[in-house]
């Protein structure tokens, strides 16, 4: 929970990096700035997220974040 609240206060510090992998095969890396629009409630366990709507604000490491 704190590098979560700490990635939402400090987003110019924090990259997401996703690796698509099935089996020996891998797409990726993606990265997504500021993946997060707001910190998590008290006592959440788990948060789910679309992975395609993340993959849609992606780029590949020779772009330009």
């Amino acid at each position: 929970m704190e590098i979560a609240l700490l990635c939402l206060s400090q987003t110019d510090k924090f990259i997401l990096a996703i690796v698509v992998v099935d089996g020996d095969e891998f797409e990726g890396p993606y990265y997504v700035k500021t993946p997060f629009k707001g910190e998590p409630d008290f006592g959440i366990a788990s948060i789910n997220y679309d992975l395609s709507e993340l993959l849609s604000k992606s780029v590949l490491p020779n772009e330009t974040l």
